[in-house]
């Protein structure tokens, strides 16, 4: 086997915790791997976990980052192959606060292949561990609605009363992701950089063949002071005539407009 490295590239404001597991094991400096961090940005960075020689282990590897918004954990699988090649990585896609590869121009389905095991053990309808929050995030800012399930076989994310249709927005700024485990499953909700149209109420639906439950969640753009964009000017009106004022105030949330006649003698 010529495996040498993993790779992934994590993000998330603040920036994330991140340790690699190996067969659910959290992985030492003295167990036969190398790791090496790159900072990319502020919220940015790339991690690789490098087998040294002789260590080189067949199984499963996970990348586990976590802030005060939520977790995520990426899988990979090495195995042996029958012919060998020069180089093996594997690249982690980051399921909560990492930005997507480009979307692929197909529509997607929300929901998330099980196998038939998984499927004949559940007897009960859908369970809510922990459900989506409100949230207030800065502008441009990264960020994420998670919520934790037991036994639901499908899921459909719900921003204003509307479906979220596939799992990556035509931008590619918003991206929804399921990881399915025996121990739960978690559903994210990403976003990239924040914008005021992100604002809004979300509901995650969970469904499967006994019933469904529903999640309710909350984004809000952090408040920003109330400015003119465009001020009321002096005006010359002729005694009993209509006088008008214009002015455009913009801020986050959207700012009450009063107006105030001062009595000149």
């Amino acid at each position: 086997m010529t495996f040498s490295s993993l790779e992934c590239i994590i993000t998330g404001n603040p920036l994330p915790d991140f340790f690699w597991l190996f067969n659910e094991r959290k992985i030492g400096t003295e167990e036969g791997f190398e790791k090496k961090t790159e900072t990319l940005n502020v919220h940015t960075v790339r991690q690789q976990l490098i087998a040294k020689p002789k260590h080189k282990k067949l199984g499963t590897y996970k990348a586990q980052g976590s802030n005060t918004f939520g977790h995520t954990i990426s899988t990979c699988h090495v195995k042996k192959i029958a012919q060998s090649i020069d180089q093996r990585k594997a690249a982690f896609e980051e399921a909560e606060l990492q930005a997507p590869a480009p979307p692929i121009q197909r529509r997607r389905s929300s929901i998330t292949p099980v196998n038939l095991e998984q499927l004949q053990q559940i007897t009960q309808p859908p369970l809510l561990v922990q459900g989506l929050s409100k949230l207030q995030v800065d502008l441009n800012s990264p960020c994420a609605l998670t919520c934790k399930s037991k036994y639901d076989m499908e899921q459909q994310w719900i921003k204003d009363g509307k479906p979220i249709v596939g799992t990556t927005s035509t931008d590619g700024n918003v991206f929804t992701k399921a990881e399915r485990s025996n121990d739960g499953n978690t559903h994210v909700l990403n976003i990239k950089q924040f914008k005021q149209e992100n604002s809004g109420n979300y509901e995650l639906i969970l469904k499967n063949n006994f019933g469904q439950i529903n999640s309710q969640g909350q984004l809000e753009m952090k408040g920003i002071p109330p400015t003119f964009t465009v001020e009321p000017k002096t005006t010359a009106v002729v005694k009993g005539k209509t006088a008008e004022f214009n002015c455009r105030v913009a801020g986050s949330p959207k700012p009450e407009v009063s107006l105030f006649i001062f009595s000149v003698h």
